[in-house]
């Protein structure tokens, strides 16, 4: 679907299909949501953010009057944004919260084009960084930076990288070399670029000194953290797999991995009966949750893969570790979670999942929700979009009335949609049965619909 914007500052939606944005002037805020989204800028167009999900091979085109020449990456001074900057001129793309390691509309784009001459920067194998931050060649040097937030990159060579004070960010794909890390405060953070996953690397302690190293097979490819088993060393608080989204969190002065989309606080949250017994969230999952129906994340649904992966099932393989293993590098999808019970739209699990603040003070979900939740903006279950319902329907705000509530009494029955990614008169057309039962088409979708294969219209 194309979203052509206008001169002015603005938000465009766009759906779970592939889509193009051309924001043009104004500084506008680009939802991709899934699909492989194409971004297209041209002439005087302002500072637009980009806010993509992580699903699709997305882009950002720049027309021919612009070229390779007229843009440099930037880290954000502020947040973990990446920013393509004009370089005489004020016109910027950011790419939100790009260097988080987790949540949700973030600006992952995987290339830059220049249209004008077929130039091409490649984000995700990290060879676009070239012209960013601190970055060495691929000889063996020293790279110094500041005490403010830094990006440091090594390329080949045994590097050594001194990222100073401030929170500094550690970039490493391609053959890197082995490079040694030295810190001095800050809460710090290494990515690994997609072209590596975690299966590749193995932690060891070096033979000599205290030295905590993260090595490929061989050793031809390391991370070292100096000092690291030092008792007053300062450490990198974080190691992130671009490829899976797994975490290596070496924050407690130990290694402890937390896997891509699996999270610890919705788990608990959302299961709460499970920290109650005093059990290690992934443990749990890994040996019991799964076989439960239990979702590892509001990123995947445990049900559904094994619904719609009948091979993975038959198996009787984790379903989520089949996918970091496998099912990702063959392209198989996965579903956002969607709990049982739903009622009135209402996903507890879900809710849990995505606002694990809320089960840890205790609260019942939907209470929260009623009191606090939608006036700041969180969503009821994985379509509705709180946010847009208020925006579409400025009355429903004006009064202050639950927009999943009037959605479930008034909206669908006026054909209005609940979010971006769901039609209500596409899903009634697609399923006349349901529309003659006179049933909230959200509401059988999240209940039967999905588990039956139904379109969304």
């Amino acid at each position: 679907m194309i979203f052509p914007g206008t001169n002015a500052s603005e938000r465009l939606d766009g759906t779970s299909s592939d889509d193009v944005f051309t924001g043009l002037g104004g500084n506008d805020d680009l939802f991709g949501r899934d699909g492989n989204d194409i971004y297209i800028f041209s002439g005087a167009f302002g500072r637009d953010t980009i806010s993509n999900d992580v699903a699709g091979i997305d882009e950002v085109q720049f027309g021919p009057d612009y070229g390779p020449g007229s843009f440099r990456l930037v880290r954000s001074a502020i947040g973990n944004d990446l920013v393509i900057q004009q370089v005489n001129g004020d016109n910027a793309v950011i790419l939100n919260g790009y260097f988080n390691t987790s949540g949700s509309n973030r600006g992952l784009v995987e290339t830059v084009r220049f249209t004008g001459n077929g130039t091409v920067w490649n984000l995700a194998d990290g060879s676009a960084f070239a012209n960013v931050g601190f970055t060495g060649t691929n000889a063996a040097e020293t790279i110094l930076a500041t005490s403010g937030n830094d990006l440091l990159i090594g390329f080949g060579g045994n590097d050594d990288l001194r990222g100073g004070d401030g929170d500094d960010l550690y970039f490493f794909s391609g053959a890197f070399g082995r490079d040694v890390i030295n810190e001095t405060s800050g809460v710090d953070l290494v990515v690994v670029a997609a072209d590596w996953t975690e299966a590749y690397f193995q932690p060891i302690r070096s033979s000599i000194g205290n030295d905590l190293v993260l090595q490929t097979a061989g050793g031809q490819n390391a991370i070292i953290f100096n000092t690291y088993f030092n008792a007053n060393s300062q450490k990198v608080e974080t190691v992130y797999f671009q490829a899976t989204g797994t975490i290596w969190d070496l924050s407690t002065g130990s290694l402890v991995v937390r896997p891509g989309f699996f999270d610890y606080a919705g788990y608990n949250a959302a299961y709460p009966e499970v920290a109650r017994a005093g059990l290690d969230a992934y443990s749990h999952y890994l040996s019991y949750g799964w076989k439960e129906g239990r979702d590892p994340s509001a990123k995947f649904d445990t049900t559904l893969y094994l619904l719609q992966n009948p091979d993975v099932a038959a198996s009787g393989l984790n379903p989520l570790l089949h996918y970091l293993n496998y099912g990702q590098a063959e392209g198989r999808p996965v579903h956002a979670a969607v709990g049982f019970g739903i009622t009135g739209g209402f996903d507890s699990a879900y809710y849990l999942l995505t606002n694990p603040v809320v089960g840890q003070a205790g609260v019942d979900a939907y209470a929260h929700w009623q009191a606090y939740g939608w006036r700041a903006g969180a969503n009821p279950n994985y379509l509705f979009d709180t946010k847009y319902y208020l925006a579409q329907n400025p009355a429903v705000a004006a009064a202050g009335i639950d927009p999943l509530l009037h959605y479930d009494l008034y909206g669908w029955k006026a054909g209005v949609d609940p979010g971006p990614n769901f039609s209500t008169r596409g899903y009634l057309a697609a399923n006349p049965d349901v529309a003659a039962a006179g049933l909230d088409p959200l509401q059988h979708y999240l209940q039967y619909g999905v588990y039956e294969g139904r379109p969304l219209g």
